[in-house]
């Protein structure tokens, strides 16, 4: 037959049958409840699904229809689920429950099992520091003073259904026979009481322990924690803490089993990275212009050419002199006759024809780009100049001055702005002139400089690739061919990065159409790096800095393997040839370009997981740049670590070799140890606790958690370390102190504490804990019962009296999963040790009697384990299991 009872805590409906009467009941809010018939009880208390609204019905009432004020109509439970007699809240668990509610726990919680928690663990109410928020305050943690009452113990002190009011307008009926009725339940009440108590006694087998604790103080914040003689720097030890293992440093393990998994880098590292243009630099102000001079129309009517070309070479005699006799050029005579000169040029240059010689026509163009560049007239200049230079005589010298009269006008308009200022219409008139001159002239040293200049002119302007085309015409027999060579690959880079920025969607379609231009730069810069090697040169910041340049083309390429050639490869590589001083066979470069270098180096072996490899280039960085950039150097060498670790959890188990790496990886970061954060302490502790349980050996399983303590010890030391997370912190020490074998000690120090604050349940976990720890490595069987129970001259409680304190917290509304799984934690724990104490017993019927009184009571307690809870659940399997195969 199909039944029904309510919760009275979350007043959930459940279904039952005629064989759950009498049996424990796991509710779905995690509320244990036992199952009574409801016949015999005078009164039943139900609610309202809807409105929570509370009403007391006769027990006869069971089955019948209940029309609630809020409309809405239920049924009357036939069963009562009742809060078991062991688990009922008295007045002093209520209490311990308040004085233990979030505002006097530790910021974290710590299981006493040495398994590390599980990430679901991490995200319950009560957890461990979490590393990425540790240096903020928690909101949530508002420190209650003890000796202050309670606000809240009111209100959960009136939560026992006796002491309830009935809402407004439902009556509660109070006749004889509920009176009766409540006389004989409290009785019943007592009654099982009293059993509760014979059986704690039949679990604990020890006389007179079968009673509820005295209400324990309020706890305590831990004032002082006992001396360790843990040396925090310890975690910064090198691998000679793993004995047996010949360690190489640089000889890191295969993980081809490890996932790929996330690491924070110091820095963007991407197999094909895209590197930001350099900001354009603004247009260079224009120079102050010279005053142009006018030119008068001068009437040649009847003039012949020769009488025009003989009048203009007198004048320009007259303007020698004048200007001889004037000391210089800038007098009013003077800019007049220059005028005058001018024009008697330009009219004999008009009649220029078929009968004069070509000498002639050549003296009038040289001479009016000459006048033209003096009177300020420089496009006009630049004009006649090109002229010059296409019909003039290359043989002689006046020919090539007048295209460096030419040149200069036009150097001079773009200095002046003389256009446009956004405009290079001056540069592509002195590009015209480079070029023809190079065509008449191309053995002239000059050329080299002049197709320099252009370059260089044009690089202000930020017209890369024009500058880069200017650079590149410098001859492979010039001089200046490498450093030519080496701008070109500089311009053409900063120009692919330029278009690569602008780019709307950067993909690899659209960054293949730029390829030329990096193709270009990376072809110019090799050109470069040779030419100049070649010519003993190679040692100089120019070159360097084009060999970093490279390593970034290829890794914008996804070529990280060319990229670090580039870096480490060659006569003078470059990685070994930087340094702040200059030396033999050492050039001097800026601080910035060499942690560039090195930082490069590094991304391209973090990249490939050669790990070994970026810790030797972070200690050649280190030694290279000294103390300026030790944080920096610690930040990558941290990542390091951090990418070497979690390759390491993603293993089922980690052997020696691995952890002596590891360790080693570990150790440079004790030389600037400061720049390490508290949440990087805290996360080195962590790294190695949770590598315990994987290590292969238990030493090195002991040696992890050592070194988890200290790191914990060290974060604790410093200035800075949250003070709402100390309690939980010494918790967690002591945790890691005692897995790592040293229980007498951690146990001690956890006796000192408890004496301090005897209601720090995680600390009573750990205490108990220790003390089962240290019975089964030494053998003494009574250490088992002092676990079990405590001592009287100990603060620590043991597991009987912290499952009976957990017991009676579960029936708090407050109840929630961690409060479940410390619970079933002290259950296992407290059925393990009287196992244990059974199993020492000499006398072996004896030792058989009390190992069968302990099967019964482990099936009950079986009962009360909730499946899921691990590793908790399955280790109570295992103990029935062993239970089983004595019998």
């Amino acid at each position: 037959m199909s039944r029904t009872g309510q919760c009275p805590r979350c007043h959930a409906i459940s279904p039952f049958h005629d064989d759950d009467v009498g049996t424990v009941f796991t509710c779905q809010c995690a509320q244990a409840l036992f199952v009574a018939d409801s016949v015999g009880f005078e009164e039943i208390t139900v609610y309202c699904q809807q409105c929570n609204g509370e009403y007391v019905v006769d027990g006869a009432g069971a089955g019948e229809a209940i029309q609630c004020e809020c409309g809405n109509q239920f049924v009357v439970p036939d069963l009562v689920l009742t809060e078991p007699v062991a688990q009922r809240g008295e007045i002093q668990g209520r209490v311990l429950n308040k004085h233990q509610s979030k505002a006097d726990l530790p910021a974290f919680h710590i299981d006493a099992t040495s398994q590390p928690e599980s990430d679901a663990a991490n995200e319950r109410e009560l957890e461990r520091p979490k590393q990425q928020n540790l240096d903020q305050p928690n909101p949530d943690q508002n420190q209650q003073n003890p000796d202050q009452p309670n606000p809240d113990y009111q209100s959960h002190a009136n939560t026992n259904p006796s002491n309830r009011r009935s809402p407004a307008g439902r009556k509660r009926k109070w006749s004889l026979g509920t009176l009766l009725g409540i006389g004989l339940v409290a009785l019943l009440l007592l009654i099982s009481l009293s059993v509760y108590v014979v059986r704690g006694r039949g679990l604990t087998n020890l006389a007179n322990d079968g009673a509820a604790p005295s209400p324990p103080a309020p706890i305590r914040d831990i004032t002082e924690a006992p001396a360790s003689t843990v040396d925090p720097t310890d975690v910064f030890s090198t691998a000679k803490d793993f004995p047996e293992f010949d360690a190489k440093a640089n000889a890191l393990p295969s993980m081809k089993a490890a996932s790929k998994t996330a690491v924070t880098k110091p820095f963007p590292v991407k197999s094909s990275p895209s590197f930001p243009p350099p900001p354009e630099k603004p247009l260079p102000a224009p120079q102050p212009a010279r005053p142009i001079v006018a030119i008068p129309i001068t009437p040649m009517t009847g003039y012949t050419f020769d009488r025009s070309y003989r009048d203009a070479f007198t004048s320009f005699t007259e303007l020698n002199e004048l200007e001889q006799k004037s000391g210089g050029t800038d007098g009013a005579d003077y800019q007049a006759k220059l005028g005058e000169t001018i024009a008697m040029l330009q009219a004999s240059r008009s009649k220029i024809g078929p009968a004069q010689t070509k000498q002639q026509a050549d003296e009038i163009r040289q001479l009016l780009t000459f006048l033209y560049f003096r009177a300020g007239r420089l496009p006009e200049a630049a004009i006649l100049a090109e002229a010059a230079l296409r019909w003039g005589d290359p043989k002689k010298d006046a020919t090539k001055e007048t295209a460096l009269i030419g040149l200069a006008a036009m150097q001079e308009a773009n200095q002046v702005q003389w256009a446009n200022a956004n405009q290079t219409g001056e540069l592509t008139q002195m590009k015209n002139i480079i070029h023809l001159f190079a065509q008449r002239w191309p053995d002239d040293p000059r050329l080299s400089k002049m197709q320099m200049s252009l370059a260089q002119a044009f690089d202000r302007f930020g017209e890369h690739q024009q500058a880069a085309e200017a650079y590149n015409s410098v001859s492979a027999d010039a001089k200046l061919y490498g450093q030519a060579q080496l701008a070109a690959g500089d311009a053409n880079w900063v120009e692919y990065r330029k278009q690569a920025s602008q780019l709307k969607q950067a993909n690899s379609q659209t960054l293949q159409r730029l390829k030329p231009i990096r193709d270009q730069a990376s072809n110019h810069l090799s050109q470069g790096i040779n030419a100049l090697t070649e010519a003993n040169k190679g040692l100089s910041p120019a070159v360097m800095s084009a060999k970093l340049n490279l390593a970034r083309i290829e890794l914008t390429a996804g070529n990280p393997a060319a990229a670090e050639k580039w870096l480490t490869k060659g006569k003078l590589p470059l990685s070994r040839s930087i340094g702040l001083k200059t030396r033999k066979k050492i050039v001097a470069m800026p601080d910035e370009f060499i942690r560039v270098v090195y930082e490069t180096l590094f991304s391209i072996q973090f990249e490939r997981n050669d790990l070994a490899a970026a810790k030797v280039t972070l200690e050649r960085m280190s030694k290279t740049l000294g103390k300026k950039h030790a944080d920096q150097v610690s930040k990558l060498h941290l990542s390091i670590v951090t990418k070497y670790a979690r390759q390491l959890t993603q293993l089922s188990s980690v052997d020696r070799s691995q952890l002596s790496t590891l360790a080693n990886l570990i150790d440079p970061l004790k030389a600037n140890q400061e720049s390490l954060t508290v949440q990087n302490l805290l996360w080195l502790g962590e790294s190695w606790a949770s590598l315990a349980p994987k290590a292969t050996d238990e030493t090195s399983s002991k040696q992890c958690h050592f070194k988890a303590a200290a790191a914990y010890q060290l974060a604790m030391e410093r200035d800075d370390f949250p003070k709402d997370s100390t309690n939980a912190a010494i918790v967690r020490r002591l945790e890691l102190l005692r897995q790592a074998g040293r229980t007498s000690e951690a146990l001690a120090a956890m006796t000192a504490l408890l004496q301090q604050s005897p209601n720090a349940f995680a600390m009573q976990i750990q205490a108990a804990q220790a003390t089962q720890d240290l019975a089964g490595s030494s053998g003494d069987s009574r250490l088992y019962a002092t676990a079990l129970e405590g001592a009287d001259d100990s603060a620590i409680w043991g597991w009987n009296k912290l499952v009976t304190v957990l017991q009676s917290q579960s029936s708090s509304d407050q109840t929630n999963d961690r409060d479940i799984e410390r619970l079933m934690q002290c259950r296992c724990n407290m059925l393990l040790c009287r196992f244990e104490i059974a199993n020492a017993i000499e006398d072996q019927k004896v030792r058989a009697d009390r190992l069968a009184q302990l099967k019964p009571i482990a099936k009950r307690l079986r009962t009360t384990m909730k499946p899921g809870v691990e590793p908790w659940f399955s280790r109570f399997e295992a103990l029935l299991k062993s239970l089983d195969y004595h019998f």
